[in-house]
């Protein structure tokens, strides 16, 4: 039994950022009880607001049940394919080859650290909401941007609230693998090196946030532009009300448990170098310059003692 509840505990250099997800969790139940169990004025309201609550805190069950049995299997082949096959170096990678990011001094998780991850999975999470809340109001005509307005309502974004993370199941835990784990790649021609999971990331962010623009503005029964607007932010803050619990849920977990196992699987399953990123290239171009200039500056005196030893041999 304590074996089990030790693999499901934070190693001592993610234990800052595990305690930093605990105080987002905190920090989005308050934020949902201000928002959907106190605020509103209407009692029906209130109440589907708090079983909104206390819903959400299980929400992210499904979803990290499908990380804990298939991640550890896919999450590493996909790293594995994106940073050696060369049509995964093509289509995502770059670079003439990957490595692994040498530092110096073991680094350790902070307390901020949590909140990177919070903001990556939030576009994420809001672009594919926004985009599924707009489509089934038009299959349902109900208003998405009143989350607690009736039942009907409540429960398609309670549907949307667990079908969300495992939708991204396949994007989130590959881009935290390739971005914890450090794995950079280097272009020879350009001399330039990048975070493989910025580029992994942004090929799923770029179609995730086209799509919920095209679905908030394109979408809207209302005439002008900026009604349009009004209404795509105001179902941006029901998603953002509604999903912030389950979004630090997750966070929580891929401290406590998935973050170790990641890492671990991820340099087992790609046979990289380990290289250091340093500055040193400046300095030697640095040095050169300066060398440059003294040689410079010997060979002028050089040349003024000659011409001053001509003059003197021409006055005798």
């Amino acid at each position: 039994m304590k074996e089990t509840l030790q693999k499901f505990l934070p190693n001592e250099d993610e234990k800052k950022a595990f305690y930093g997800a605990i105080i987002l969790l905190v920090l989005a139940l308050i934020v949902e009880i201000i928002f959907l169990g106190v605020l509103p004025e209407d009692s029906k309201e209130r109440t589907r607001g708090w079983v909104v609550i206390f819903l959400s805190l299980f929400s992210s069950i499904p979803a990290l049940y499908v990380w804990y049995r298939y991640v550890p299997i896919y999450a590493p082949a996909v790293v594995k394919f994106i940073v050696t096959n060369i049509v995964g170096k093509r289509l995502i990678g770059g670079g003439s080859y990957a490595y692994f990011e040498y530092r110096p001094e073991e680094e350790t998780e902070t307390y901020f650290k949590p909140i990177s991850k919070l903001i990556g999975l939030l576009i994420a999470f809001l672009g594919i909401a926004v985009t599924l809340a707009k489509l089934l109001s038009i299959i349902f005509d109900f208003n998405p941007e009143a989350p607690t307005e009736s039942w009907l309502v409540l429960i398609l974004w309670i549907i949307l609230m667990i079908l969300i993370p495992i939708i991204l199941t396949p994007i989130i835990p590959v881009t935290w693998a390739l971005e914890d784990s450090k794995i950079k790649a280097w272009a020879e021609g350009t001399k330039t090196n990048w975070m493989i999971s910025s580029k992994y990331k942004a090929r799923f962010n770029s179609l995730i946030t086209i799509g919920a623009v095209a679905a908030g503005m394109g979408l809207g029964e209302e005439e002008s532009l900026w009604d349009n607007f009004t209404l795509f932010m105001e179902i941006v803050w029901a998603a953002l009300t509604i999903l912030f619990i389950p979004i630090t849920i997750i966070v929580l977990f891929y401290y406590s448990y998935f973050r170790k196992v990641l890492l671990d699987l991820t340099k087992e399953s790609v046979n990289l170098d380990i290289k250091e990123t340093s500055i040193i290239l400046r300095e030697k171009k640095t040095e050169i310059v300066e060398k440059a200039k003294e040689e410079t500056v010997e060979e002028t005196v050089e040349e003024e003692i000659i011409e001053e030893v001509s003059e003197t041999t021409e006055n005798k």
